[in-house]
């Protein structure tokens, strides 16, 4: 009996061993495969070394030495290394860990690097071969992003989560939270803030609704990134320094990326954000006493003139406050 329990023992483990070898060859044999597909695409597709690991639960990829370059949108990317992890049973249910060292990004906008420790993503596929995307739920703690002229922007954390709707594929509920996020000396030159002017937001919270033209799988990577069509901000909270804020509305966008809706927003302190946003330019120096006359009119109606609950629509390409056009609205498109 001791004997036949034994023997049955030993060909269960060596099938689990089998099966291991099997799907980490799988596994490695699709990540080599696809880094092929992109070089014929013309990509820029390198690594230095693919390693397989994690017997005997585990598939464990570490890609070392990455590189992705994409020539239609020109976005790129660098870093040390990179490492999958899935239980052996499905390799759709992927966490995903960067290393705590600078990553490398370039795209039409300019270059920054990103440093961040303990990040890691673990993102959950339908199976299939589109593997369309469940749901994927990202964290990491401290983290910096800096640009040549030095530190853009930090946290102490970073929480965002995005999880599809059953019964609409191509659209995915996100949460977004950060903890003590400071702009560098950079953003805050260009804000034209006070020296005494906090280095951090006291909050920073969003959730929202956003319905894509179509669901985010493989092809996203591979040949087209799924377009929005409709954002519903439910809720966005910051509040940094005197200036809080909070959002919510509903914006549509169309095949050309135009958006069309409105916009509730609720200041405290709105003259030092009017302020900021001409400083950075994102409200024209020429407009800003139009704005103010018609903003500080509005305000004064509720009795509390810093306070101020708005409606901002996007109209025709255009972002308005009533009768006033504040300036043109950027194209929504996603490279």
């Amino acid at each position: 009996m001791l004997r036949w329990l034994l023997q049955v023992v030993l060909i269960v483990v060596l099938m689990w061993i089998a099966w291991w070898a099997a799907a980490s060859f799988g596994l490695k044999r699709s990540i080599s495969t696809w880094f092929d597909a992109r070089q014929a695409e013309g990509w820029q597709a390198e690594y230095i070394d693919l390693s397989q690991h994690g017997f005997p639960a585990q598939l464990h990829s570490q890609i070392r030495k990455l590189a992705l370059a994409d020539p239609s949108t020109g976005v790129a990317v660098e870093m040390p290394q990179l490492d999958l992890s899935s239980p052996i049973y499905w390799p759709g249910y992927l966490t995903v860990t960067v290393p705590p060292e600078p990553i490398l990004f370039a795209s039409q906008a300019g270059r920054a690097s990103v440093l961040a420790s303990a990040a890691q993503a673990a993102l959950r596929l339908h199976p299939g071969t589109a593997l369309q995307m469940q749901s994927v739920a990202f964290h990491s703690g401290q983290w910096t992003v800096s640009v040549p002229e030095g530190d853009w922007l930090s946290a102490d954390d970073l929480n965002v989560a995005a999880v599809q709707d059953g019964a609409a594929p191509a659209r995915y509920d996100f949460d977004l939270s950060a903890t003590n996020l400071s702009p560098g000396e950079r953003p805050r030159a260009i804000l034209n803030l006070p020296a005494e002017w906090p280095l951090a937001f006291d909050a920073l919270v969003a959730k929202m609704t956003v319905t894509f033209d179509t669901p985010w799988d493989r092809a996203a990577l591979e040949t087209r990134r799924p377009q929005p069509r409709q954002i519903t901000l439910h809720q966005a909270d910051g509040a940094w320094g005197d200036i809080t804020v909070q959002a919510s509305g509903t914006i549509n966008i169309d095949t050309d990326g135009a958006p069309e809706g409105s916009v509730t927003l609720k200041v405290e302190n709105w003259p030092k954000l009017l302020d900021m946003a001409t400083a950075s330019s994102v409200l024209p120096q020429t407009l800003k006493q139009q704005a103010e006359a018609l903003i500080g009119a509005v305000a004064s109606v509720t009795g509390q003139p810093d306070a101020l609950d708005i409606m901002l629509q996007f109209q025709s390409g255009v972002l308005r406050l009533g009768p006033l056009p504040l300036g043109p609205v950027p194209r929504i498109y996603l490279r």
